[in-house]
């Protein structure tokens, strides 16, 4: 099968010429799940006449939205479609043309064919039926006040439990979990009861507004196809061959929804790969697939086993990962290039090798031809990312990180840490602070202070010592204006260091968020970073600036040029694709991740890394330190699943000379040698081994050569 500039082969052929009922494709990475999609729908409307405005087409994001009808505009416009099959698109849209006129409508009938994410498709719908507008949808800070009123009704009922704060700053924490047990259809009365009557109230006062907040749009369109049989007959007629794209992270309600759509002919066809289902958190979950094969027996299930991406050796070494997992549809994938890539695990002493070799493999490649553009680095989380921005300014190496936001723990603890700062100047300066920046601080630790004894805009702290009358308050008070006095007096590094120690804010984060182990994990981790932060810098007016501005993470661009390296997590990675990809940090605690002790969390940290790594066309190289945040590491138990059988023991044996060096370092050695690598990133190569599962595996020569590329 020939379509102009498309060949597909037969598993595809398969999937596009599919007509009627349900159908599941199985599209792993790189398969040309998007090219098939488009061609299916171009094949209903061309050889079916199926009138575009009865096509669904369901996706997760608005971009991917965006980008398939673009993609389908552009396919259905091109001659070989158009030309001898324009005049049967016509005639699907109720109009009588000849071929040659079939271009123009054909081009005109195709933008009926309806392409939107699902709360986007759905919100259509209540907005039809329901009368919504967009004023409607509440927006997060209105959700953020609700729950500051939630928690006043609460606290006056004395309903507080050591699982559930009532604080302004847990507020954002519970929003997440509110969404994620409406998306995952758990019932609020499986979780403590606390955190039911704060989901009761929330839902009740969005009812008092006549409010829905985005979750609510899945909810509220399942209620309304299940009561009102008008409405759902009336889509039935509208949408009768609905398509849906990425179908691995659905949720159980969306589910749902699409098998009420669907019926009672159930041309449902969904594509979607198990193995890259990596939105757990979000409620997501990839049983979904098994449902759908159990529930419609008659299902046609279709294997799109080609990948057209990656090169041999990088799809062989994912797979042999990937199939250590035991919940999931078992399938084959081969490489489609012709080409045998390059899968390196590379190890180092430490993470400052680490990124050191980074840099230099990067520029490497850069010098010749391959754009930083097409050379990505990949992390496990937001925080780990700080290292190696500090090394690529200092290098000059054009940089963006893919994710706009910094993560919401070190976000936090320095927009807490600038408060403290800004007000411990103020005082130093004038004797006085604002109030609003004392409210921010005065109870982070919680020192019991009132806000109604701070009535002015400016705080003079003997005034606020005199309107009190207990001695202990008084103390307090007094307590509170030394520390700020002191702190304001101290360098950078003492500051930061008197902030997590003396002033008690550590503690503050223990107590507050200590009942998960991974948030103190990445708390200590975002703290750690602004510790690091203070030694760069000289004054606490540079430290300020640098965490008002958030230089870091704004892109390093050589006179804006759109050629930089990409920066993101493993997360937000997916859905792209490189010429060569680094993942740092592949040891145990980061990959996976320390959180997962459960088989079913383990088996999710597995599908993250098989996207990180089938991000790669040509080069992947897969990174472990020796020492992380001056701790001993252990490399991560995938690389053993990642490397063939009869090259394990040669890749344990370079770790365990890597590990030896470290542990053979006296403690003098090892001091000075974190104060040289953490100036200058030293670049030793004795600090690096590289093993290849190529065929010339494991060469002891140093650092893994990148002209293989």
């Amino acid at each position: 099968m020939n379509h102009g500039k498309f060949s597909f082969y037969d598993a595809q052929k398969e999937a596009i010429v599919f007509k009627d009922g349900p159908c599941l494709v199985l599209a792993g990475p790189g398969s040309g799940k998007t090219a098939v999609l488009v061609e299916r729908i171009c094949h209903l409307i061309g050889r079916h006449h199926i009138a575009p405005g009865h096509i669904l087409v369901i996706t997760f994001t608005r971009a991917a939205a965006l980008q398939m009808r673009e993609r389908f505009v552009q396919r259905i416009s091109e001659t070989d479609v158009c030309g001898s099959t324009g005049a049967a698109i016509g005639a699907a849209a109720g109009k009588t043309v000849g071929n040659t006129a079939g271009n123009t409508v054909a081009k005109t009938a195709a933008r009926e064919v309806t392409f939107g994410t699902f709360h986007s498709v759905f919100w259509g719908f209540l907005r039809e039926s329901c009368g919504l507008t967009p004023q409607s949808l509440i927006k997060e800070k209105e959700k953020v006040q609700i729950l500051k009123e939630v928690f006043l009704v609460l606290k006056k009922r004395g309903l507080q439990t050591e699982d559930v704060i009532l604080g302004e700053e847990n507020a954002e924490d519970l929003i997440r979990e509110i969404s994620r047990m409406k998306n995952s259809g758990q019932k609020p009365e499986d979780k403590d009861p606390v955190f039911c009557e704060i989901y009761a109230l929330y839902q009740t006062a969005l009812r008092e507004q006549k409010r829905l907040d985005m979750d609510d749009i899945l909810l509220e369109t399942e209620r309304m196809l299940t009561q009102r049989p008008e409405v759902l007959s009336r889509l039935h007629k509208q949408y009768t061959y609905i398509l849906v794209d990425e179908f691995q992270d659905i949720n159980p309600v969306q589910y749902r929804i699409l098998k009420l759509l669907s019926a009672p002919s159930h041309h449902l066809f969904v594509v979607g790969d198990d193995d890259q289902a990596i939105y757990g958190f979000r409620g997501c979950d990839p049983g979904v697939m098994m449902t759908f094969l159990e529930e419609f027996p008659q299902a046609k299930q279709i294997l799109l086993y080609q990948n057209f991406r990656c090169d041999k050796e990088i799809v062989d070494a994912s797979c042999r990962m990937i199939r250590q997992n035991e919940v999931r549809l078992c399938k084959d994938i081969l490489s489609a290039t012709g080409d045998e890539g390059r899968m390196v695990p590379v190890f180092f002493k430490d993470t400052a090798a680490q990124y050191t070799w980074m840099c230099e493999e990067i520029l490497k490649a850069y010098s010749r031809g391959i754009p930083f553009a097409e050379q990505a680095v990949l992390f496990r989380s937001h925080t780990e990312m700080q290292g190696m921005v500090r090394l690529l300014r200092q290098k000059g190496i054009p940089y963006r990180k893919r994710e706009g936001i910094v993560h919401p723990y070190e976000q936090c603890a320095a927009q807490d840490l600038a408060a403290y700062l800004m007000a411990a100047e103020q005082l130093v300066q004038s004797g006085t602070c604002a109030r609003g920046l004392l409210f921010k601080i005065m109870n982070k630790p919680s020192r019991d202070f009132l806000r109604g004894h701070l009535e002015e805009e400016t705080v003079d702290f003997h005034r606020w010592m005199d309107g009190v009358t207990t001695k202990e308050e008084k103390n307090r008070i007094s307590d509170f204006y030394g520390q700020l006095l002191r702190m304001g007096t101290m360098s950078p590094f003492a500051a930061v260091l008197f902030f997590r120690k003396v002033v008690g804010y550590e503690s503050y984060v223990m107590m507050e968020y200590g009942q998960k182990r991974e948030d103190i994990v990445l708390w200590m981790e975002a703290l750690d970073h602004l510790t690091k932060l203070s030694k760069e810098v000289m004054t606490q007016t540079e430290l300020l600036d640098r965490l008002n501005n958030r230089e870091e993470d704004r892109e390093v661009d050589r006179g804006g040029a759109e050629d930089v390296l990409p920066l993101m997590t493993l997360h937000a990675a997916k859905g792209l694709e490189f010429d060569r990809v680094m993942i740092a940090n592949v040891v145990e605690g980061r990959i996976p991740f320390q959180r997962a002790g459960k088989v079913g969390n383990l088996e999710e940290e597995r599908r993250l890394l098989y996207v990180g790594m089938t991000r790669a066309r040509h080069a992947l190289y897969l990174c472990a330190p020796a020492i992380l945040r001056q701790k001993k590491t252990l490399p991560s138990r995938f690389l053993s699943e990642v490397v063939r059988e009869d090259c394990w023991e040669d890749m344990q044996n370079a770790w365990d000379r890597v590990a030896d060096r470290v542990s053979n370092q006296s403690s003098e050695e090892s001091s000075s040698s974190a104060k040289a690598s953490s100036s200058r990133y030293s670049s030793n190569r004795s600090d690096t081994i590289s093993n290849s599962s190529s065929s010339s595996m494991f060469s002891r020569e140093g650092l893994p050569s990148a002209s293989s590329m």
